[in-house]
C-alpha cells in the first residue's frame, strides 16, 4: 500500500513538471525556468511557486510594573506659642463701681476716681482721688479739710496696692500730703497748716 501511494505522488509530480515545461502550441519541451518557447516563441505557463509565509512576529511579553504606594504626607503640626503679658498699670479698670470703708471713713469708687469722707475727732476731710492703675497704683488726691477753728485745702500724692478676692478688695497706700488752713477770725491761723506722710487702708466691695 505504501509503495502504491509513493508511486502516485512521484507520477503526479513528474506530470506537473512536464506540462509546465512543454509548449501548449508546438509541444516543444523547454528547459526549466524558460518563459517563452524556444521553437514558436509562445509564452509558457509558469508553475506557481509555493508561497512562503513569514513567521508571525513574536510579541514581547508585557512586564507589569508594580506601582509603589504614594507617600503619606503628614500635616504640619502647629506650634502654640505662649505669650506672657506684663501687667499694665495704666490699663482700664476691671470694675467700674465700688463702695468701701477706709481708715476712719467711707469711700465711693467710680472707675479710676474715688470720693472719700473721713472723720477723726473734730477733723473732717472730703476729698477726691485719681488712680493710675488697679492692682498696683500711683495716684493723686485733692480735698477740703476742716478742724475747729480753721479750714483749708489738702493735696498729696500716694502709692499703693490692691488685692482682689472676687468682688471684695483689700488696699493700702502711703503718701505725702500738704495741708493749708486759714481763718481770718483766728489769729495766726496759718499755724494749723501741716505736711507729712499719711498711711491709708481699707476694703472695697465692687458692685459691678
Amino acid at each position: 500500500m505504501k509503495k502504491l501511494i509513493l508511486a502516485l505522488i512521484l507520477f503526479f509530480t513528474f506530470t506537473c513538471t512536464v506540462f509546465a515545461l512543454t509548449c501548449p502550441k508546438c509541444n516543444q519541451y523547454n528547459t526549466e525556468g524558460s518563459k517563452f518557447c524556444i521553437s514558436c516563441g509562445s509564452k509558457l505557463a509558469q508553475s506557481v511557486p509555493a508561497v512562503q509565509t513569514a513567521p508571525a512576529p513574536v510579541m514581547p511579553k508585557r512586564v507589569e510594573q508594580k506601582q509603589e504606594p504614594a507617600p503619606i504626607v503628614k500635616p504640619p503640626v502647629k506650634k502654640i506659642e505662649k505669650t506672657i503679658t506684663e501687667p499694665d498699670f495704666e490699663s482700664e479698670e476691671k470694675s467700674a463701681f465700688g463702695l468701701g470703708l477706709n481708715y476712719t471713713g467711707i469711700h465711693f469708687k467710680i472707675s479710676q476716681f474715688e470720693l472719700k469722707y473721713q472723720v477723726a475727732d473734730e477733723t473732717k476731710l472730703m476729698g477726691i482721688r485719681k488712680y493710675f492703675g488697679e492692682d498696683f497704683y500711683p495716684g493723686i488726691e485733692l480735698g477740703y479739710i476742716s478742724y475747729n477753728p480753721v479750714a483749708g485745702l489738702e493735696a498729696g500724692v500716694f502709692l499703693g496696692f490692691q488685692k482682689r478676692f472676687g468682688n471684695l478688695a483689700v488696699f493700702a497706700d502711703i503718701g505725702y500730703y500738704l495741708i493749708y488752713t486759714y481763718n481770718p477770725e483766728v489769729e495766726d491761723s496759718k499755724a494749723y497748716s501741716d505736711s507729712g506722710m499719711i498711711i491709708n487702708s481699707g476694703i472695697t466691695y465692687y458692685i459691678f
